[in-house]
């Protein structure tokens, strides 16, 4: 067996597929577009996986607008949040 893993070193550490999940549908359809892609001296194609079963599509239907103002909102709670402790603090001592 060591025999066979040193000849075939090569080999068996070359990836045959990875797996690639995209943030919105529109990097999906440009790696589609593109169908081949390099990784170091190694050429992949781009196919399109089935659905996985096991990952959760939750946060899917969330726009980008929705997530810049989610970020805002807690900006600003963290923010206020640390003013209230400051001057709470200063009262205090």
């Amino acid at each position: 067996m060591k025999q066979v893993k040193d000849e075939h070193l090569d080999e068996l550490n070359t990836p045959n597929y990875m797996w690639m999940t995209f943030k919105t549908d529109v990097g999906i359809m440009g790696a589609l577009d593109h169908k081949t892609f390099k990784f170091g001296n190694h050429k992949f194609t781009v196919k399109r996986a089935q659905h996985p079963t096991d990952i959760k599509f939750e946060n899917r239907e969330i726009s980008a607008a929705s997530h810049t103002n989610r970020k805002r909102c807690f900006t600003l709670t963290v923010f206020l949040l640390g003013i209230v402790f400051f001057f709470a603090g200063n009262w205090l001592v």
